[in-house]
């Protein structure tokens, strides 16, 4: 079941989706059809991102889906702590307008090490779902002065 509340921009609150189940092919369309995502690159993940940069170019260019190498004798947990870095680059404050301030992730469950990871990139909540979990931060209020 994939989280259907929550889109790419909403309310000025951008996110990411990152997808680190290898078998979440059959669901990626419906999922970048409203967010950015980063998914693991499985044979199966791969030719459905093929599928949507060839045939929606639309969609593509609208949210875009991003294909990354892991490791299948990685755990999902480790996954997640090796991407987030690759992640916080590409959709910081520093090199993308708004900055993310929600992540969803698929295939993979909160643990002490993902928590302490993603608080590193500001205070937050953490919702499970039943596909993994999102992680909401709370973003610094600018300074006007």
């Amino acid at each position: 079941m994939l989280n259907k509340e929550m889109n790419r921009s909403e309310n000025g609150v951008y996110g990411v989706a990152l997808v680190v189940n290898p078998d979440f092919a059959e669901k990626l369309s419906f999922l970048a059809a409203r967010i950015e995502v980063w998914i693991c690159s499985s044979p199966e993940n791969r030719a459905s991102a093929e599928c949507i940069w060839a045939k929606d170019s639309e969609l593509n260019s609208r949210y875009g889906v991003t294909t990354f190498k892991y490791s299948e004798n990685n755990s999902p947990e480790q996954v997640v702590l090796n991407i987030l870095p690759i992640i916080d680059i590409h959709y910081n404050e520093y090199s993308h307008e708004p900055t993310w301030q929600f992540l969803e992730v698929y295939g993979a469950s909160v643990t002490s090490d993902i928590e302490v990871a993603l608080k590193g990139y500001g205070d937050g909540i953490f919702e499970v779902t039943v596909d993994g979990f999102i992680f909401k931060r709370e973003l610094p209020v600018p300074n006007e002065d």
